[in-house]
């Protein structure tokens, strides 16, 4: 993400091939509105793409966040709206999602 002027929005597009997208945006949406929510951004997701949108602080926070909920959508797990409110609370405990990353990460790993 290149430096934005004050002011000047900006976005950045995460891939999310290989993620189930009804995992991620979870029972109407409501994964992706509490995305957008908590930090501002706008948050749309068309085919394999999800783009986040808004001040470079509200993209990086939101990007961040949507990075680690589809590293659990990658392995088939279903992302909570309790899970991204958790992300978005900067709550990174050891505890609920983080087996799942850790499963993510596990995946990857070892092909």
């Amino acid at each position: 993400m290149k430096p934005a002027a004050p002011g000047e929005e900006v976005s950045q597009r995460l891939s999310v091939e290989g993620a189930d997208p009804l995992l991620l945006a979870g029972i109407n949406d409501a994964n992706l509105a509490e995305l957008e929510r908590a930090p501002g951004a706008r948050v749309l997701l068309r085919g394999d793409t999800l783009t986040v949108s808004g001040s470079p602080e509200q993209v990086e926070r939101a990007a961040a966040v949507a990075q680690a909920l589809l590293d659990i959508a990658r392995i088939g797990e279903a992302v909570t709206e309790e899970e991204v409110r958790r992300y978005l609370d900067g709550g990174f405990c050891r505890c609920g999602a983080y087996t799942k990353i850790v499963k993510a990460v596990l995946s990857v790993a070892h092909g």
